[in-house]
């Protein structure tokens, strides 16, 4: 069995159907997300209901912190961690904002979803969240390319075949100890790729395969379109997040 991992769209919807066409195009059967599907781009609705298009093939659907933004408020601090920078006000006005581009249909589609998720795929257990969290559900240390012994740190405990985590916007496969940790890259933030990320699992005979699966979208029309729509912080998103 194929099976496409998306993570951390933010409302990017060309770059995600790009993505799900690629799917199509490799014979994709289901589909898990890793979170972060609104938020810094400017189609949070879209993205939201282009995912409820393809929901039949959706076997595993985390949150991510974007969504935490909308559905418990938008924390003092990033990422929740009271160490951490506070979030300014226009920062604020960007969520807000994004927020209000949804309709109640999308917004109950996300609130159903958990924050961490065990499914079993051909006889394999695999761990879904958008980073690892410690007890109060807080995002541990961030590794952009950890080793094998660094991601087997934030997951002790779980017990699983593969670890899928987003988050970073940083596209890392790592087998170790005959686990995999896979984090698929930003679908939608394609800063330092040019391409739309994700990754696909194939899954046959007790065995896991992991590869890349990167596809080139029109970016420049993206941010045009952020652009025309001129919200809050919009040139900030572009120059951090696209180029």
């Amino acid at each position: 069995m194929k099976v496409g991992i998306i993570s951390d769209i933010h409302s990017n919807i060309d770059a995600l159907n790009a993505v799900l066409e690629e799917f199509d195009k490799n014979s994709v059967e289901k589909i898990i997300c890793l979170g972060d599907v609104i938020g810094i781009g400017p189609y949070s609705e879209q993205a939201v209901k282009r995912l409820m298009e393809v929901d039949e093939k959706i076997i595993g659907f985390v949150l991510g912190n974007h969504e935490g933004y909308l559905l418990n408020g938008i924390p003092k601090h990033r990422h929740n961690r009271e160490d951490a920078e506070e979030i300014p006000l226009e920062e604020v006005k960007l969520h807000s904002w994004n927020h209000k581009q949804l309709s109640n249909e999308s917004f109950q589609y996300i609130r159903k979803k958990k924050v961490e998720e065990i499914i079993e795929v051909d006889g394999k257990r695999i761990y879904l969240s958008h980073y690892a969290m410690d007890k109060d559900g807080k995002y541990k240390s961030f590794y952009r390319y950890g080793t094998g012994e660094e991601l087997k740190s934030i997951y002790n405990g779980i017990e699983t075949d593969a670890y899928l985590y987003g988050h970073t916007h940083t596209q890392h496969i790592v087998k170790h100890e005959n686990k995999l940790y896979i984090n698929p890259g930003s679908v939608g933030c394609p800063k330092n790729t040019d391409k739309a990320c994700s990754v696909i699992l194939d899954i046959d005979e007790g065995i896991i395969k992991a590869s890349e699966c990167n596809v080139e979208y029109d970016i420049d029309k993206v941010i045009s379109d952020i652009k025309k729509i001129s919200y809050p912080l919009n040139s900030m998103m572009i120059k951090v997040f696209y180029r």
